[in-house]
């Protein structure tokens, strides 16, 4: 999945962890010939697709006592919210239909969190550093790994696809 997301930290406590609140967007998607319903013939020579958009919104808690008070360059932070998966799924001669008329595609909503660590790396270059944050806006650059979660429960819905995983997320972040 290819994805960016925007944090907005308002509310700091102090020699603890700052508040704030993310907005998400992502997209994948997946192609593969399509199998046989008997599985001794193999696959055909049509392709069939799987495409998803998820947007999502989320609470922040970022612990970056660490960073601030000590100068140690590890802020480790969690995220929880919601978030919706818009999917389809079809073959080369469009949208999928099943037997009964239901379309290939839907909306699915569900549960989003995520558990990370970020590694400040102004440490690296503080001079460097200071001139980002002069001429560009940007205070830290971050590398951060997170475990990420994307429950697909459908949150009351009666009809909705499993669409979730479970996954690493690796990236590069600006706080501004």
């Amino acid at each position: 999945m290819f994805g960016i997301e925007v944090d907005w930290q308002p509310i700091h406590i102090p020699h603890f962890a700052s508040l704030g609140v993310a907005g998400l967007i992502g997209y994948t998607s997946a192609s593969s010939p399509a199998p046989f319903v008997n599985p001794a013939r193999g696959q055909s020579g049509e392709d069939t697709y799987w495409k998803m958009w998820a947007f999502g919104l989320t609470g922040v808690l970022r612990v970056d006592v660490l960073s601030r008070d000590f100068s140690i360059p590890v802020v480790p932070y969690g995220k929880l919210g919601t978030w919706m998966g818009l999917w389809s799924a079809g073959n080369g001669l469009g949208e999928a239909t099943a037997s009964d008329g239901t379309l290939g595609r839907g909306r699915t909503h569900g549960i989003f969190w995520a558990a990370g660590l970020a590694l400040e790396l102004d440490f690296l270059d503080r001079s460097s550093s200071k001139s980002f944050l002069v001429e560009h806006g940007v205070d830290h650059t971050w590398l951060f790994a997170e475990y990420t979660g994307w429950d697909a429960s459908g949150l009351g819905q009666s009809n909705f696809a499993k669409v979730g995983t479970r996954t690493w997320t690796f990236g590069l972040g600006f706080q501004m």
